[in-house]
């Protein structure tokens, strides 16, 4: 035991002034104490009896400060003070332990138990502080230190309760692996200002963290190695903003797993090399993306994959990326606003968002900012569910030569806007999504030579707009879509290369088609088993190659109702341009004709569909009954209008009676009984009418030329017989 009996110089002076009592500030000098003394005089009952806080200043320890398993019943802070070997405070008690400005060769505090606070401020350590396991029932200060280890962690506090904050702020350094593992923190974790290095290694761990309160690392804080909170629970805000993280060669930041009950923050200044983990991550409040820079190239930079964020993810303008943003599974509980955001990521994948959830509108678009969103690479967002809008409108979607956008199986509840201003150099896919709304693309630009925009099996509860502004460089297909409302194409341009500019192939429109373009489409526009009420062409540009195959429309635009609707020649002319004969086509338009009360029209188009199912016919057989039809079709109309028949009968009346009379005067037509003169106009009926007999042809002689006349008349008067036969034969079909 050391008595006052031999100490000399600041021993005995610290032994002094400490056993007078009250508030001790002691001055050593710049000269050396005793470890030795100055722990016997920290453990003495006597002099923690009426010493009520002792400051050591400017003092230079010499040995081992070891009060292990010690108690000090009074604060302590060492000020200016230098320590040749580690201090020692595993499984101590003190009301509060405090370090300023100290040079020290490191503390192990192991299981430490405070009732104030544990500091450590503006010090220099090279051994390494240890805090696994204790208990600091007020804060835990390491503000402005700089910590510096070779052999292991330079600050390790796993399992560490601090009922209050830890700070590690304001010029904090760690040159070394910092682990946080298990750490509980009453208050705050502010990081502000702080450097935390370890380059290629990890340079704070900290899974299981849990913070009462916010995580603050902005101001200046700067990582470089990863940092991890993974399965950690903040109950308050994770700030970052003006951060910078850097690990390129792996994560720069993890929350894997972790709990953040209000909001996340990596805005204005922050700067993130390398990658940002947040897989499975729950967020109860805000992702504040805006303002934040974050870099991995060929990698992902921001996976969110499974995570759950319960208000908005804002990835607006100063928001850019360069690398893949996977948000997989992820579930957004407000809107997803990437306004004026950039992205790139080179020809692969940028955004993978397959199977996201959003519970309101995803903004990809020009709204409130003026500055539009850009990606360049691929945007995935197949199977996804968005419960409100789909806004690109002004967005620019870059990946030439592949897909743009990737939106297989998308339900939207409300509209899917890809309209004013909207570009996609590469294929949009929207292939069996779901459209509660409308699906918008007027105004939109759609650029990929083999397929521009692929809907198939689309269903969209309201209308498709594709109006003035639309512009399709390749192949726009909706095959098999449903529409609940109108199709509508007015003044679109389809201007690609590949051999079909528009398929609606099996579609089906519950009110108006309209096809109305504003140039005429370079390639083919298939409507092949297509379905809709209205067809609306006014002053459409059809292409030379239309597809109709099992075309059913309802109602189209008439003349005599609607300026710039086609006429009948203009219809049949549209129906030409099919590839090959179909029957359909042309009664169908006869019906549509019928029903509108037009049967001469509807007689036109039935005509026009007999010579084209007979012009369609090939070989000897397809040119004899070709042959034939021309004979039914002058006469009769192939029986459409059989009384035309009688117009063929009275012109050749009047020529055979004209005819006849002059082969009369010329003596190749003269009665058998010279005494009579019989009609030339009875004898010319006489041989037109084949079955009824008026006896006229007994009583003339043609010879020579009249002869011939004469056969030629009674093969024209059975050639009208029998197409008047067939015009009445079709009546009675008809009824």
């Amino acid at each position: 035991m050391i008595e006052r009996v031999g100490l000399t110089g600041n021993e005995a002076r610290l032994w002094d002034a400490v056993t007078a009592g009250g508030p001790v500030d002691f001055d050593g000098e710049a000269q050396k104490l005793s470890a030795t003394v100055l722990c016997h005089v920290l453990l003495s009952k006597v002099s923690g009896r009426d010493c009520r806080k002792l400051v050591v200043r400017n003092t230079v320890i010499v040995g081992e400060v070891d009060l292990e398993s010690g108690k000090v019943l009074f604060p302590v802070e060492f000020v200016k003070c230098r320590f040749d070997k580690p201090v020692n405070l595993r499984q101590a008690q003190a009301p509060a332990m405090g370090f300023l400005r100290c040079r020290l060769s490191g503390i192990q505090a192991e299981q430490l138990q405070t009732s104030f606070g544990f500091e450590v401020r503006k010090c220099t350590d090279d051994g390494g502080i240890s805090l696994a396991g204790a208990h600091v029932k007020g804060q835990v200060d390491f503000e402005g230190t700089r910590l510096r280890h070779r052999r292991g962690p330079v600050l390790l506090a796993d399992g560490l309760r601090v009922d209050q904050a830890l700070r590690c702020s304001r010029g904090f350094q760690a040159a070394g692996p910092v682990s946080l593992v298990g750490t509980r923190v009453g208050g705050q974790f502010e990081c502000n200002d702080a450097s935390f290095l370890n380059p290629g290694g990890v340079a704070l761990e900290a899974g299981d963290l849990e913070v009462e309160e916010s995580v603050c690392w902005e101001s200046g804080f700067r990582a470089v190695g990863a940092i991890r909170l993974a399965g950690a629970h903040i109950k308050g805000q994770l700030t970052c903003t003006g951060g910078r993280f850097r690990n390129p060669g792996g994560v720069a930041l993890s929350l894997s797993g972790a709990h953040v009950d209000q909001d996340v923050k990596l805005t204005e200044g922050s700067s993130v090399d390398g990658g940002v983990d947040f897989t499975g991550c729950a967020i109860g409040g805000r992702l504040e993306l805006t303002g934040g820079t974050f870099r991995k190239v060929g990698g992902v930079a921001l996976d969110l994959a499974r995570a759950s964020i319960d208000q908005n993810m804002i990835c607006q303008s100063g928001f850019d990326l360069k690398g893949k943003i996977l948000l997989a599974g992820a579930k957004v509980g407000g809107n997803l606003w990437c306004e004026g955001g950039k992205l790139d990521n080179g020809a692969d994948v940028v955004i993978d968002a397959t199977g996201l959830t959003v519970q309101r509108d995803v903004n990809l678009c020009c709204l409130v900012t003026g500055e539009g969103f850009r990606s360049v690479g691929e945007v995935v967002l197949s199977d996804a569910a968005i419960m409100g809008s789909l806004r690109c409108s002004g967005a620019h979607f870059i990946n030439p030569g592949d897909g743009a956008l990737t939106a297989k199986g998308l339900a939207v509840t409300r509209d899917a806007l890809f309209d004013d201003g909207f570009v996609a150099e590469g294929e949009v896919d929207i292939t069996d999504s779901r459209i509660g709304g409308r699906l918008r693309c007027t105004g939109g630009t759609f650029t990929h030579r083999a397929r521009a925009l692929a809907g198939e099996r689309i269903t969209v509860k309201q209308s498709a707009e594709f109006g003035e502004g639309f512009h399709a460089d390749g192949t726009v297909s909706l095959r098999g879509a449903q529409i609940g409302g109108d199709l509508d194409f007015t003044q679109a341009e389809l201007a690609g290369t590949h051999k079909e500019a528009l398929i609606l192939k099996g579609v089906q429109v519950t009110r108006t088609l309209t096809l109305r373009f504003k140039h005429r489409p370079s390639n083919e526009v298939d409507l092949c088993r297509a379905s809709v009420a209205r067809l609306d062409d006014r002053e459409a540009n059809w292409p030379e190659s239309v597809r109709l195959y099992d075309f059913v429309y309802v109602t189209l635009p008439l003349p005599q109702d609607e300026p710039g609707a086609p006429s009948v020649t203009d219809r049949l002319d549209w129906l030409k341009r099919n590839s090959r004969y179909m029957p359909k086509v042309y009664s169908q338009l006869a019906d549509a004709y019928r029903t509108a009360g037009l049967d001469d029209e509807a007689i036109t188009v039935a005509v026009a569909g007999e010579t084209a199912r007979r012009a369609a016919r090939r070989g000897l057989v397809g040119w004899l009954w070709r042959l034939l039809g021309m004979l039914s079709r002058w006469t009769v109309q192939y029986g459409y209008r059989p009384l035309k028949v009688l117009w063929w009968l009275l012109a050749l009346q009047v020529a055979g009676a004209i005819t006849f009379k002059a082969f009369s005067g010329a003596e190749q037509l003269y009665p058998r009984d010279r005494s009579t003169r019989p009609s030339e106009i009875l004898y010319t009926l006489d041989l037109l009418l084949p079955v009824v007999n008026l006896k006229q042809r007994d009583l003339w002689i043609a010879t020579g030329a009249a002869a011939w006349v004469s056969s030629g008349f009674i093969i024209a008067g059975w050639a009208l017989a029998l197409s008047l036969a067939v015009g009445v034969g079709r009546i009675f079909k008809s009824r």
